[in-house]
Order: structure tokens, then sequence, then C-alpha cells
């Protein structure tokens, strides 16, 4: 008799795991069913930050649930991915992730319990952003040759703000003083809206932002040194390029949504079919163009590939620049 007990408990066992699949496709047909929180690893007012609540818009408009946006800035995006690798993997809570989580993770490898490649689902991409050498709208530097005399004449004084060490901002700044051989202090703050204040306050002499500066230079409250990018951007053309001035700077990044490692995949299929939709909205896209946030969708298995060799591209650039031996 307690051959047959062993043998039931084991096929009611077995039953559960089989009964999971159901489960987890029912949930994943009605998700969401509720408000999704979606964690910002940067200081709200930033350019991600005001594109995340573009896309919380979005998907209330499509799903009809709110989407509640949770600024963890701090440690390079690892306070916000620590926030987000502790949460349930049930898809209601979300995080943004970008390539600064694998800069972080190689900052503080020794020491940081966050492993970008095991600790995450990589859902989709969103969008990318331009990158900007910005400076005081009052002050007198205008050009990237005006920044390089100024340097050469204050070794180690010009100061850039950026958003962290080792970030998309910080590599900016990394990448011309490299190439112009001169010595900056680099400053980091917790966000852009940070940043962008410090530039604007005259207590940092240039700032590197992302899209979040656009509507501060048509204010006039900060002007343009260069841009990060290929060419010109043509909905402001007279804003120069680093590769036109000489310089062979060029950044980008994406930006996308992840949750918690070990997401069921038809919940993740999901997910990434509402931002397929968002991200195809006229709205939307538009939306974000006005910041210059260009929309990028890449859908889970490709996005999921791009972050792994975004991780070995990091540990090239860290090794480059002098940041990690």
């Amino acid at each position: 008799m307690k051959y047959w007990k062993v043998f039931i408990g084991k096929l009611a066992l077995g039953c559960g795991v089989l009964a999971g699949g159901p489960v987890w496709a029912e949930a994943a047909v009605d998700y969401p069913s509720k408000p999704v929180t979606v964690i910002v690893p940067f200081s709200a007012g930033g350019g991600t930050d005001a594109t995340v609540r573009v896309f919380a818009k979005y998907f209330e408009k499509i799903t009809g649930q709110s989407m509640v946006v949770d600024n963890r800035p701090g440690g390079g995006t690892l306070v916000g991915a620590a926030a987000l690798k502790s949460r349930p993997a049930d898809g209601y809570t979300l995080g943004v992730l970008t390539r600064a989580l694998h800069v972080g993770y190689w900052l503080n490898k020794d020491t940081t319990q966050i492993d970008p490649l095991k600790d995450f689902t990589y859902i989709a991409a969103t969008h990318g952003s331009v990158f900007g050498l910005l400076a005081n709208s009052n002050g007198g530097v205008t050009t990237v040759e005006d920044v390089i005399k100024a340097a050469r004449e204050n070794p180690g004084k010009i100061s850039i703000g950026n958003i962290g060490v080792g970030t998309t901002h910080h590599l900016v700044g990394l990448e011309l003083a490299s190439m112009a051989g001169i010595d900056v202090l680099h400053i980091p703050y917790k966000g852009e809206a940070d940043s962008n204040a410090a530039v604007m306050g005259g207590h940092v002499d240039l700032g590197v932002s992302s899209g979040s500066f656009i509507p501060l230079v048509q204010g006039g409250k900060l002007k343009v040194i260069a841009l990060a990018l290929q060419e010109r951007l043509p909905e402001y053309p007279d804003w120069p390029t680093f590769k036109e001035l000489g310089h062979d700077i060029e950044v980008s990044t994406l930006v996308g949504l992840g949750g918690p490692a070990d997401m069921d995949p038809e919940l993740v299929e999901r997910i990434d079919g509402i931002v397929r939709e968002i991200t195809a909205d006229p709205g939307f896209r538009e939306d974000l163009m006005r910041m210059y946030q260009p929309v990028t969708y890449v859908g889970h298995e490709a996005y999921t590939t791009s972050q792994v060799e975004q991780n070995r591209k990091e540990l090239e650039l860290m090794k480059k620049h002098g940041l990690i031996k």
C-alpha cells in the first residue's frame, strides 16, 4: 500500500508541475490585470525618466492598466537593478535597463551581488538616446576647441558633469579627453536633472546629457557644444557633431524593459507584444522625437543577444580608459 501512496504522491506532484503551464498561460493572456510598476534607475526629470513616463501613458492607453514609475537612482543604476532583482518574476514589476548596468557590474564586480547576464530577463528595447556636450548659455565656451584650449590652460580644472562613473555620459567626456590629450575633472550626479541644473547654475563648466537637454537649449538655458552622433540632427541643423569637428566620438545606447530572471516565456512574449504595439504607435513616436529619443524597438531574442555583446564591449571600454585593470 505504501508504494501506491508514493506513486500517487508523485503523480499529484507531476500534475501540479504540468498544471503550471496552463496557469502561466492564463496569467499571460490576462496580463496586465492590475497596475504595473516600472523601476527607473535614474532620478526624476532626466531623459530616460521622461521617456518612461511617456511610455507609461501609452501603456495605460493600450492595456487599460496604469504604469507607476518608481525612481531608484544611484550606484550607476545598480540600486534600481537590485530592487528589480528582488521582485517576483510575475511581470508586475519591470525595470528600465541600459548599458550603464553592464558598466556598473564591471566597475563593482568584486562587491556587487548583481550579474546583468544572470539576474534579469531582457524583454524588449524601446528607444535609443542622443548625447551632447552642453555649456551654460551665458558662458564664454562655445566650441569644442574652446573646451580643449581651456583644459590645456587649466589642467584638471575644467569640470564636466555626468550621471556616474562609467556611464555613457561619462564616456563622452573620457573619449574627448583621450582624443584631445587633455585632463578634465569629471563630476558625477544622480541624474540628468541634477547635472543639467549644475551646468545652468555655473557649478560645473560643462555637462553631458541625453535628450533632456533639448528643451533647455530651446529655452536659452543651455547651449550645445557638440553631439556624439554620426551626423547632425535634421531637426536641429545648427548643432555640430564631434565627428565633423575632427573628433571621432559617437556613442549610443539601447533603453529597454526587463524583469527579474526566470520570467515565464509566454509572459515575456505578452509584454514584448505590448512594447511592440506601443513603439509602433505614431503618437508615441512623435512624442519621443520631440525629445529626440528615437524609437528603436528590438524584440526579446535580439535584445537579449545584444546585451551579451554589450557586456563584452563595456569590459573593453573600461580597460581602455583605465577604469579597471
